[in-house]
């Protein structure tokens, strides 16, 4: 799963594998060819310096004995805009402050 947590920053987390030695993240930006490996602890790896409005693909591998790792599916994700709020935690509320009435201390 793919998260951005701001303009220019994302988090990828996954299922971590027991039988697993060690994961990779692996990210570009779409049309480019070139991987980039992100660091990764406790099944998350932060992405820095991304660019705003860019989309991204990324996928986690899985390092098992012999060195051999297998890679998931390739992902995708778009950053927000840079001044667009980047978490999007469910519906935002509706407030109305139009039918207010002001505390007056006695």
């Amino acid at each position: 799963m793919a998260q951005s947590t701001s303009a220019t920053q994302a988090k990828i987390m996954w299922q971590t594998n027991t039988n697993h030695l060690a994961n990779v993240v692996q990210y570009r930006k779409v049309g480019t060819e070139e991987w980039f490996n992100a660091p990764v602890a406790n099944g998350q790896a932060l992405l820095l310096g991304l660019e705003p409005s860019e989309t991204y693909e990324f996928q986690v591998g899985g390092t098992c004995l012999g060195n051999i790792t297998t890679f998931s599916a390739i992902n995708q994700f778009t950053q927000p805009e840079k001044d667009q709020v980047a978490i999007n935690c469910g519906i935002a509320p509706a407030i109305d402050l139009t039918n207010v009435t002001l505390y007056n201390e006695p």
